[in-house]
C-alpha cells in the first residue's frame, strides 16, 4: 500500500512550514519532516 498525497494536502504541509519557519526555521523542518514520517508510518 502507498499514501497518496493531495496536491492540497502538500500546500497545507508547505504552508505550516513557512508560518513555522518565520520564528524557528529548523523546528519548522522538523515538523514538516515528523509530520509526513508520521503518516507513512500509518500503512
Amino acid at each position: 500500500m502507498k499514501i497518496k498525497w493531495t496536491k492540497e494536502a502538500l500546500f497545507n504541509i508547505q504552508e505550516i512550514e513557512n508560518y513555522i519557519s518565520q520564528d524557528n526555521p529548523t523546528a519548522a523542518i522538523e515538523l514538516t519532516d515528523k509530520l509526513i514520517s508520521i503518516v507513512e508510518s500509518l500503512l
